[in-house]
């Protein structure tokens, strides 16, 4: 009998003492801080799972539809998970980039709003051609397209300056760049203005693009931009053979229609009055995430920035081009070898901005 209640007594309360196994904890939520060597591998990895909350074809739909709450780890998610995508070749995203940026430099806003259109349709990510597309709306004067485009270039901006912890300033805390230089963007769109541009390897040999910059009290600093994965991509694909400029096609095409020469700054389409053809927010399909909905950002101030020539031949220059001479505000501080100097504040680069809070963010 005693044998019997040994046996009982086992059977029932073998279980309570029983050492369950521990459940594996999977790391799949955005960590506090974002690490380029820890960190981007496994986000780009949940952007590829449709059960996550970081899909990539989910999330672009939010972006599109310019949702409020998205918040800047899922922006920062949206943009690794790009680099995924057939259409992320940053070699000939940055011409055609600079050209865009040519044409609403020469005053040519209506092509700058079809090129652009064609271009976010495949890039909706690109800091550059939203800035771009929002202030081509803003000088047209639609407001409501310009600030929708101004959100959107917002959004990427805030999720850029979250990647550095706010900072930037060392390797370490480098701000993750989706394109190869949109650090000549970020930099305008803080108040700043590029001085000379380079590149650097981290600790970890990763590629970083490092941008001078000077203040408005004429004070240096360094930025850098981890365009590691972009360079990756940019040496893989090449260099793709060079089309007609879409800047000389536009002249070409304001000349057939017999409205004379684009003018820097000036001279627009007769055109120009009437408010495009837009698409209303929420009717972006939710299968199509690759087209951008033609509605708005914001900004009251009529000035906009110029982002720096890049060369075609090479992905990433060594240094900025050399200033005009004789401009002795563009001279270093004492003690600094700077061949070129600062680029001074065009009428766009000194205050058509984005949120002026971005300053205090890496300041």
């Amino acid at each position: 009998m005693k044998g019997l209640y040994l046996f009982v007594f086992l059977l029932f309360t073998t279980p309570l003492f029983a050492q369950t196994p521990p459940t594996e904890v999977i790391a799949d939520s955005f960590p506090l801080t974002f690490n380029y060597h820890r960190d981007f591998r496994r986000i780009k990895t949940m952007t590829e799972q449709k059960s996550h909350p970081y899909y990539y074809q989910k999330m672009i739909i939010r972006f599109l539809n310019n949702d409020s709450s998205l918040t800047r780890p899922e922006v920062l998610a949206l943009m690794i998970g790009f680099t995924d995508n057939q259409h992320y070749k940053p070699l000939e995203n940055m011409e055609i980039e600079k050209e865009i940026i040519e044409l609403n430099d020469n005053g040519f806003f209506e092509d700058a709003l079809e090129e652009t259109k064609k271009y976010l349709q495949k890039n909706p990510l690109s800091l550059c051609a939203n800035k771009e597309r929002s202030y081509a709306y803003h000088k047209i004067g639609n407001t409501d397209s310009a600030r929708y485009f101004m959100d959107l270039n917002n959004h990427l901006m805030e999720a850029m300056i979250f990647s550095g912890s706010a900072k930037g300033k060392t390797p370490e805390n480098a701000f993750f760049s989706l394109g190869l230089n949109d650090g000549d963007y970020f930099i305008p769109n803080v108040g700043f203005s590029v001085t000379k541009k380079s590149l650097s390897k981290d600790k970890n040999r990763y590629t970083l693009y490092v941008v001078e910059s000077m203040n408005i009290e004429s004070a240096y600093t360094n930025y850098y931009f981890n365009i590691h994965h972009a360079k990756m991509k940019a040496d893989q694909d090449g260099i793709s053979e060079r089309k007609p400029k879409k800047l000389e096609n536009a002249k070409k095409k304001r000349t057939a229609k017999g409205k004379g020469k684009g003018k820097k700054g000036a001279m627009q389409d007769s055109t120009a009055t009437e408010e495009p053809d837009m698409l209303p927010i929420d009717s972006v399909p939710a299968t199509s995430p690759d087209i951008a909905p033609d509605m708005p950002p914001s900004t009251t101030d009529s000035l906009h920035h110029t982002a720096p020539d890049m060369p075609p031949t090479d992905s990433i220059p060594a240094v900025a081009p050399e200033p005009p001479a004789g401009n002795s505000e563009n001279t270093p501080p004492t003690g600094e070898e700077s061949p070129q100097g600062p680029a001074p504040l065009s009428t766009r680069q000194s205050g058509y901005l984005p949120k002026a809070y971005e300053i205090h963010y890496i300041t």
